[in-house]
């Protein structure tokens, strides 16, 4: 009889345990991480990494469940766990070229922040994805920037000068002819600025490859479309700033005059 009872507690300290550690898994997948955090607290004798494993095993292949896995262990009270967990996601990442793909900004980011610490070198999971995005914009390919931009800004703030460095590095008009449409389309005011900015300092730095007057009509109107938009001082001043380079061409033609041409010649573009 004592050993029957013994049997059945340890039967059920198994099953609640077991259903402890599927609630947790659950609950992080669905994105609900406080509620995560709290089960993984309560946890004895349970391997986060064994955890992450299985769960991998079954959505490695969604970046936007490795997405959600990564911000569980962001959360982390511990760095010391974070830590081993990242470098475990690091070698898992790279088992199926999640590397390669967004979530690979978001572990490189990260890690970053742990950097008084061993943390694994995460340069090249960063510049891996930069260098594959940089091809797509400048062919006018923009859905997984866009993307990234719209899910993830903090993230996407991180990388986007590096982004738009490869307009002035591998300049053409037929790059800049594309690229000039992605500024507007970027979901957030303070994106496009920036990305506006971007193109603007690639066009200044090649202006005597070509004549500009064409572009910089262009460059206005897409500009102004975007003043009515703008929702912070800082970002107002910074489109202030963008405006001022319209100046420093050949013709010294300012944002304003640049915008009325366009006006005037409308039907040539």
């Amino acid at each position: 009889m004592v050993n029957d009872q013994k049997s059945l507690l340890e039967a059920a300290w198994k099953y609640g345990a077991q259903l402890q550690r599927e609630l947790m898994l659950t609950s992080m997948e669905s994105d609900h991480m406080q509620r995560a955090l709290l089960l993984h607290s309560m946890m004895v004798n349970s391997s986060l990494q064994d955890m992450m494993q299985e769960s991998y095993r079954y959505h490695g292949g969604n970046s936007r469940m490795v997405a959600r896995m990564l911000k569980f262990v962001r959360l982390l009270p511990s760095a010391d766990e974070r830590v081993e967990v990242y470098k475990q996601l690091a070698g898992l990442l790279k088992s199926n070229k999640q590397d390669e793909l967004y979530p690979a900004i978001i572990l490189s980011s990260d890690v970053k922040e742990l950097k008084d610490r061993s943390t694994p070198d995460l340069a090249q999971f960063e510049s891996k994805v930069v260098e594959r995005w940089q091809a797509q914009l400048l062919a006018g390919n923009f859905n997984e920037a866009l993307m990234f931009a719209q899910s993830y800004p903090d993230y996407y703030a991180h990388v986007e000068k590096a982004l738009y460095e490869a307009l002035q590095q591998q300049w053409s008009v037929e790059a800049l002819n594309r690229m000039v449409h992605l500024p507007n389309a970027l979901p957030v005011a303070t994106q496009r600025v920036t990305a506006f900015r971007a193109i603007l300092d690639a066009l200044l730095a090649n202006q005597t490859k070509q004549r500009n007057d064409a572009y910089l009509m262009r460059l206005a109107h897409e500009l102004t479309k975007l003043e009515g938009s703008l929702d912070t001082d800082e970002t107002r001043q910074a489109l202030e700033e963008a405006k001022k380079l319209f100046g420093q061409f050949t013709y010294t033609r300012d944002f304003s005059t640049y915008a009325e041409l366009y006006k005037v010649f409308r039907a040539a573009f």
